[in-house]
C-alpha cells in the first residue's frame, strides 16, 4: 500500500515545484532582469532619446541648420567640423542625428548611443564614446560615410523602439575609429 504524503513531502515538493518554475521563467525571458544593461533607468533613457530624436528628424529646417553650423566650424576647428551636441557629419554628407550617455554621467546607466541615420534607419551603440562624445574628439578623424562609421563604433541597426537596443555591440579593446579604418583597408 502506497505511503501518504506527510506535510513535509508536500511542502518539499510545492517548494521544488516553484524553484523550477521560476528557472525556467527566467531562462526563458529574452533578458536578464539582472543585467544592467536592461536596468529601468536605461530603459527610461532610450526611450527619452528615441523621442528627442524622433522630433529632431522630423524638423528639416533643424538638420540643415545643424549641418551649415558643423560646415561654419571647418576654418575655426577642422578637427571638430562633423561633431555636433546632437548630429554628426560624413564626409560625403551622411549624417546621423544621435543621443549618448555615459556612465560616468549616471552610474545607474551603462554606455548607450542611440540614432537614427540619413539612411533613415535607427541605430544604437555600447561603444564607450565618453561624455560628450569626447572619444571623437580625440580621434580627429570624420569617417567617409554612416557605413563607415556604423562599422568602426560598432553600431548596430533596430527597429527605433525596442529593447534590443540595450543589448552589448562593442568589446572593450579591440580596435576602433581610426585603428578600426586602418585595419579595415588592408588585404
Amino acid at each position: 500500500m502506497p505511503t501518504r504524503p506527510t506535510k513535509k513531502r508536500l511542502t518539499l515538493l510545492t517548494l521544488l515545484v516553484f524553484i523550477a518554475a521560476a528557472g525556467i521563467y527566467f531562462a526563458l525571458r529574452p533578458h536578464n532582469p539582472f543585467n544592467s544593461l536592461y536596468a529601468q533607468p536605461r530603459i527610461d533613457w532610450k526611450d527619452r532619446a528615441i523621442t528627442l530624436i524622433q522630433k529632431r528628424a522630423a524638423d528639416p529646417a533643424w538638420i540643415a541648420d545643424q549641418t551649415a553650423h558643423l560646415h561654419a566650424r571647418t576654418a575655426t576647428r577642422p578637427w571638430a567640423n562633423w561633431i555636433g551636441d546632437e548630429i554628426l557629419l560624413m564626409k560625403n554628407g551622411d549624417w546621423i542625428i544621435c543621443q549618448n550617455i555615459c556612465h560616468k554621467q549616471d552610474s545607474r546607466i551603462q554606455d548607450l548611443f542611440i540614432g537614427l541615420g540619413s539612411d533613415g534607419r535607427w541605430y544604437y551603440s555600447t561603444f564607450h564614446f565618453c561624455v560628450h562624445k569626447v572619444v571623437l574628439f580625440n580621434e580627429g578623424t570624420q569617417p567617409d560615410s554612416l557605413l563607415q562609421f556604423a562599422d568602426g563604433y560598432s553600431l548596430r541597426p533596430f527597429d527605433g523602439h525596442s529593447n534590443d537596443a540595450l543589448q552589448s555591440t562593442w568589446t572593450p579593446g579591440l580596435p576602433y575609429g581610426v585603428d578600426y579604418f586602418k585595419a579595415a583597408q588592408k588585404p
